[in-house]
């Protein structure tokens, strides 16, 4: 799980399609993804 968001440092257009991957995520994965897609937008 983690491992995987390590792999990609870059979180900008893979987190779009990983973020679909990644679902089992723990709350604080959830976060950070969010401010990922808030700063996308």
């Amino acid at each position: 799980m983690i491992s995987g968001m390590k792999r990609k440092p870059l979180l900008n257009h893979s987190l779009l399609s990983d973020s679909e991957n990644l679902q089992p995520l723990p709350s604080s994965s959830s976060f950070l993804f969010t401010l990922y897609h808030a700063g996308l937008r």
